[in-house]
């Protein structure tokens, strides 16, 4: 299912509109600053953008799903912590290590 980014739902309507009545009492109060600091500071926890289900991101779409090389797992962590061998990284979506130009060999004609 699409959803379009820009559609609130009624929760999100709900909160804004307690954050603007407690904001318009908090300037009657004579504390309008602080309140609209931590509403700003509160906001984007509380509207930030969910995961949706199914969704591609710009990184599986142009890396195919692959890690990127050089990337620092979980498991390798895992393994450094216990000291046992290194995950299997054949998946890391890394080339084998070039040999220096002296040792390269041409190719035959």
């Amino acid at each position: 299912m699409v959803r379009a980014a820009n559609a609130w739902s009624k929760r999100d309507l709900a909160i804004a509109a307690a954050a603007v009545a407690l904001q318009a009492y908090a300037t009657r109060s004579g504390f309008g600053g602080p309140c609209a600091l931590l509403l700003l500071i509160i906001a984007p926890f509380v509207f930030g953008r969910d995961a949706w289900d199914g969704e591609t991101s710009a990184y599986s779409v142009f890396n195919g799903g692959r890690r990127i090389a050089g990337t620092f797992t979980a498991e390798q962590f895992d393994a450094q912590l216990r000291g046992g061998p290194r995950p299997d990284d054949s998946d890391a979506g890394t080339a084998a290590p070039r040999r220096p130009a002296e040792q390269q060999t041409a190719p035959a004609p």
